[in-house]
């Protein structure tokens, strides 16, 4: 293995500009130090407090069937196709057999606040159709998981 130069003693911290050590810039390329600091000390205060007054999204999410819409669809007369114009595409559609199928529309109630597990006040809805024949059976809302 060759070396071809290798500084020791007082030649170890000499810079190629000649100085020992690296000076700041001058001029306008000088950095405001000030500035600097106020910019970290402003930035790492808001940054936590921005955080905990963002809090969580609140509201509805999905499907939401207003009684307007519920006065549309009639048990034993609507049928499938009606209820797609009225409500909209499903969010959901099991087929099982026999001319029986059932329409899901779902829906997320997020409350206003939130646990490290998972959101506090979280509930989702399904408001189902089941259709016989491609004529409305029944109709429901439950709770799910």
């Amino acid at each position: 293995m060759v070396i071809d130069r290798v500084a020791f003693g007082n030649d170890a911290n000499v810079m190629s500009s000649g100085s020992r050590w690296p000076t700041m810039p001058r001029g306008k390329n000088a950095v405001n130090m000030s500035k600097i600091i106020r910019f970290a000390m402003l930035f790492f205060l808001l940054a936590p407090s921005t955080l905990l007054l963002s809090g969580c999204p609140k509201g509805i999410y999905g499907s939401v069937i207003t009684p307007e819409q519920l006065s549309g669809v009639v048990r034993g007369k609507s049928t499938k196709l009606e209820v797609v114009r009225i409500l909209g595409e499903p969010d959901d559609e099991k087929n099982f057999g026999n001319g029986r199928e059932e329409l899901s529309y779902v829906r997320a109630t997020v409350g206003t606040h939130y646990n490290f597990g998972g959101y506090g006040n979280y509930k989702k809805t399904e408001f189902w159709i089941m259709i016989k024949n491609n004529v409305v059976e029944a109709y429901g809302e439950r709770d799910i998981q």
